[in-house]
C-alpha cells in the first residue's frame, strides 16, 4: 500500500519474477483492477491457461465465477494472483462485486496492490501482511535522477534539491522528469522552470482522488506534473500523437488494444 507513483506495482512485478524464478511450479497470474471490463479480460485469460471448460463460449457464462472455482481447486496447483490497483472501494464491493470473485486455495496467494487504505481494511488484509511503500530518501531519490543525464544538467545542486523535493520524491514522478531531461538536453533548473510555471490551475484538477478518503498528506500531485510538461511537448511537436492520447484517455489506463485506435491522417 502506498501512494501513486511510490512504485508499489513495480514491486509486484519483481515479486513476481523471484516468485517464477524460485517456484517454477507456481503459476502467476496478473488481473489489472482498473475497472470490471479490464478484471474480467484478464479472468477470461486466465481460464483460458487453465483450460476452463465453456470459458468462450459466450452468452450467460460468468467468466469470473468459473476462473474463480478453477482456481479454488487444489488441483490448479500453486499460484500468485496478483490484484493490481485494487483503489476503488465501489468497484471491489459495489455492485461489480468483483472482491466476491477471488478465489481461495491452500495452495494459493493473492498480493494487492492499493493506496487506498480503506480498500486494504475492506479485504479483510491483517496488518501484519500490509507492506507500506513510503518515498525513497533523498540520496536514492536523487541517484535515480542522475542516471541518464550529464553532471552539467544537476549541477545546481539547490535547483536539484528544490526539484527532489517538488517531485516528492516519488519514482514515478522523477522518472518522468529525467528521461524529460535527457531527451531535451535541459538542466534541473530549467525543469524546474516548467513545474513553477502557470499550469497549476489544470494541475491541482489533475491531482484531486475523488476515490480515496484516505490521502497520505496533502500534496500537489508531481506525476501530474511531469504527464502535463510531457504532454505539452507532444502537442507541440506532434500534434497527431497528442489527438492518439487524448483518445485513449478515454479508453482505459493502459492495455489498450491498437484496432481501437483511430486512422492516421497522413499516408
Amino acid at each position: 500500500m502506498g501512494l501513486g507513483g511510490v512504485g508499489k506495482t513495480q514491486l509486484a512485478i519483481e515479486a513476481s519474477y523471484l516468485i517464477r524464478d524460485e517456484h517454477p511450479d507456481c503459476s502467476v497470474f496478473w488481473v489489472p483492477a482498473l475497472d470490471a471490463a479490464s478484471f474480467e479480460s484478464a479472468y477470461r485469460n486466465i481460464g483460458k491457461h487453465l483450460k476452463v471448460t465453456n470459458i468462450d463460449s459466450g452468452g450467460g457464462v460468468d467468466v469470473k465465477q468459473l476462473v474463480k472455482a478453477a482456481l479454488s481447486e487444489e488441483s490448479s496447483g500453486n499460484w500468485l494472483l496478483v490484484v493490481d490497483n485494487a483503489d476503488d472501494v465501489s468497484l471491489l464491493f459495489g455492485a461489480s462485486g468483483l472482491s466476491a470473485h477471488l478465489p481461495f486455495s491452500r495452495k494459493g496467494s493473492i498480493l494487492f496492490t492499493t493506496r487506498n487504505h480503506e480498500a486494504a481494511v475492506r479485504l479483510d488484509i491483517p496488518s501484519r501482511n500490509t507492506i507500506h511503500i513510503v518515498e525513497m530518501g533523498q540520496d536514492e531519490a536523487l541517484s535515480l535522477l542522475k542516471h541518464g543525464l550529464t553532471d552539467s544538467q544537476t549541477s545546481n545542486v539547490e535547483a536539484t534539491s528544490k526539484l527532489l523535493d517538488f517531485l516528492a520524491n516519488l519514482p514515478l514522478a522523477i522518472g518522468q522528469a529525467s528521461a524529460f531531461m535527457a531527451a531535451k538536453s535541459i538542466s534541473t533548473a530549467e525543469y524546474l522552470e516548467l513545474c513553477e510555471s502557470d499550469y497549476e490551475d489544470l494541475i491541482d484538477l489533475l491531482s484531486r482522488d475523488f476515490e480515496d478518503r484516505h490521502r497520505y498528506r496533502e500534496i500537489q500531485n508531481p506525476v501530474a506534473t511531469t504527464w502535463l510538461i510531457s504532454f505539452n511537448q507532444i502537442l507541440q511537436h506532434n500534434p497527431l500523437a497528442a489527438e492518439y492520447l487524448k483518445f485513449m484517455s478515454m479508453l482505459a489506463e493502459k492495455d489498450i488494444r491498437r484496432r481501437l485506435l483511430p486512422p492516421s491522417q497522413t499516408h
